[in-house]
């Protein structure tokens, strides 16, 4: 069979480091990106180091990060209220508790190789909308106010692992490997 290069899902050189939202608030975040977004891929996720390209192999960046995230402890992480970032139109979830540790996290991952200088200022949140119409800006937001505002469980979780990830020719973001932050036992989940 001839794959048709069309229709390519080729690894390309964009990294980040990311962690997935899990449990009822991660269900939550990912049926709100849905419905904001119909078709949206990927799973909600703080991202703690943005897309970059690297100059170094996956498996020398995977253990770099490896030795720099060493000593990190897990922290709580509290998903604040829904703001829209003016200069990109991206409507997103403000990261409230945690958001000095997330950038402490980033700027300790940020550095050798996998170092890089990045279009805007690190700003902790979690993306809801991208790519959409200006001229539905005003709607959307809306909607994504009034969700957040129906919702009442737990707005908080435990950032105790980070993945490494890798884009494609279609946007789709693989795994690559994950890391641990030391936390106590009965902090962290068995895997």
């Amino acid at each position: 069979m001839v794959s048709d290069p069309a229709s390519s899902d080729e690894l390309i050189n964009q990294y980040a480091i990311v962690t997935y939202i899990p449990d009822e608030l991660g269900e939550f975040l990912n049926g709100l990106r849905q419905e904001l977004v119909p078709g949206t891929s990927g799973l909600a996720h703080v991202t703690v180091l943005p897309p970059r390209k690297l100059e170094v192999p996956d498996g020398e960046a995977a253990d770099l990060i490896s030795v720099n995230i060493h000593g990190a402890h897990a922290f709580d992480i509290g998903v604040a209220e829904i703001q829209v970032f003016e200069k990109t139109d991206v409507i997103y979830a403000e990261i409230g508790t945690g958001r000095e540790a997330l950038l402490d996290l980033h700027y300790k991952l940020n550095t050798d190789a996998l170092s890089f200088i990045e279009p805007f200022p690190y700003h902790p949140h979690v993306t809801l909308a991208q790519n959409i119409d200006h001229a539905n800006i005003p709607f959307l937001f809306e909607l994504a106010v009034r969700r957040w505002k129906e919702y009442k469980k737990d707005r908080a979780f435990l950032l105790d692992r980070v993945t490494f990830v890798r884009n494609t020719e279609q946007n789709h973001w693989k795994d690559l490997a994950w890391y641990r932050l030391h936390c106590k036992k009965e902090e962290c989940g068995a895997d």
